[in-house]
């Protein structure tokens, strides 16, 4: 199956447009069980939902990888003798211009989202809805590693699981990442811990205490050994997510790059969550009322300061503009010692159209924080949009398929391992 290179969050935007494109009632044939885009051919592969119902779709358990093309041939897939049946066609591009409009969005920068680590994502969500009162946002299957390494350089099957509270264009998530064959992360140092209003802190605390999570004041110890701050949710707020909370050794190199590159602002004097005087503390954001900003916490004489995978990303819904601000500050100058992982990209979303601007593309850049904690940059005019079309609220993950594909990438590791020292053993005779 053919993976696009196309940023895998726009996914489910395109199911969403596909599906209101076929009559209420008609089914899918030759629907299997993944949803998938080869981006050349422009052929959705293996759907995942099987039929459209009056009330809307029904199945659609996973999401669909994205690719550059506006219209594409629905076709159901399987891997013996790959059997492909057209069934429609429909324009599935993004007008930025017309939904812009009609949402009326302001495009402020703000945070969008942390990625995290599972290695059991069943356990994982349980922890995330039954302790904190999240739910799941949207899931997505993926049959390659992402190319701009959102599930970290790991080269296997992956999935995307969003948790929160609110739609992604609304509020903050998580973004769960599960890479196929990988059984442990080793947590690093400088994700301190994540804090999340709740309205019963003691029941929260209890709840995690029953499923056997550490708790200690008011931290919890979750899945993966994240660290949950539940604290109680201030009055008035919608948001749930409160702050970021990151380790830094050099504050002024860490303060250089969020304000110089990122444009933030320092927020410490009208957050709640800091102790008036805290000379090692820094809350940086851009000062929208219900934004969850970074904590930074300087700990320069630590020696153990190590960022692994397991620290996952921060992910920024900026402006077009001032993402290029940003992205060229950081390839020209380097504030406080940042550099670009993965160098900016656009997507045209309207192939073969003539751009009104080039606010109808989609750009994206990775680049790294002083500390070495991993930001991704990305235009709000067309994430929110897409993001918003993605809302899947309700999906039911499709566990007993996952253990079988669990089974299936186990087994093709080890016929590749295999072959690979069968030609080896041949090289040597």
């Amino acid at each position: 199956m053919a993976v696009s290179a196309q940023p895998c969050f726009l996914a489910d935007a395109a199911l969403g447009r596909l599906a209101r494109a076929i009559p209420p009632g008609q089914a899918v044939p030759g629907a299997s069980r993944h949803i998938a885009l080869n981006s050349h051919a422009g052929v959705l592969a293996r759907s995942g939902w099987h039929q459209r119902a009056a009330g809307g779709l029904r199945g659609g358990r996973c999401g669909l990888l994205l690719g550059p093309a506006a219209v594409f041939a629905l076709a159901g897939c399987r891997r013996a003798g790959c059997r492909r049946a057209a069934v429609s066609r429909a324009a599935v591009a993004v007008d930025v211009n017309t939904r812009a409009a009609e949402t009326g969005r302001s495009q402020l920068p703000r945070p969008a989202h942390w990625v995290v680590r599972s290695t059991d994502l069943k356990k994982s969500v349980d922890f995330l809805t039954q302790v904190l009162g999240m739910s799941v946002l949207r899931h997505e299957e993926q049959d390659a590693g992402c190319k701009i390494t959102c599930n970290g350089a790991i080269a296997k099957p992956w999935s995307k699981t969003m948790v929160g509270y609110r739609r992604e264009d609304e509020g903050y998530c998580l973004e769960l990442t599960y890479t196929y064959t990988v059984d442990s992360y080793t947590p690093g140092t400088g994700l301190r811990h994540i804090a999340v209003g709740v309205d019963d802190v003691s029941k929260a605390l209890a709840r995690a205490s029953e499923l056997g999570y550490a708790v200690e004041g008011d931290l919890v110890t979750g899945p993966e050994s994240y660290k949950f701050r539940v604290v109680e949710q201030p009055a008035g707020r919608m948001e749930r997510f409160q702050y970021v909370a990151l380790n830094v050794r050099a504050m002024p190199k860490a303060e250089d790059f969020y304000k110089q590159a990122l444009g933030m602002s320092d927020l410490t004097a009208d957050s709640p969550h800091v102790s008036s005087g805290d000379d090692a503390v820094r809350v940086m954001g851009y000062g929208g009322a219900e934004e969850v900003p970074l904590m930074l916490c300087e700990d320069p004489k630590s020696p153990f300061f190590k960022l692994q995978i397991w620290e996952g990303r921060n992910a920024l819904s900026i402006p077009s503009q001032a993402l290029n601000v940003a992205y060229r500050k950081v390839v020209e100058e380097k504030p406080g010692g940042s550099r670009v992982l993965h160098k900016l990209q656009s997507e045209p979303l309207q192939p073969g159209r003539v751009k009104e601007n080039e606010l109808s593309d989609l750009e994206i850049a990775i680049v790294v924080a002083p500390e070495g904690f991993e930001v991704c940059i990305v235009s709000s005019e067309t994430f929110d949009i897409a993001v918003a079309d993605a809302y899947n609220p309700g999906v039911e993950i499709d566990w007993a398929w996952r253990d079988q594909k669990t089974i299936d990438v186990i087994k093709e590791v080890e016929e590749l391992a295999a072959e690979a020292a069968a030609e080896a053993k041949a090289a040597k005779q």
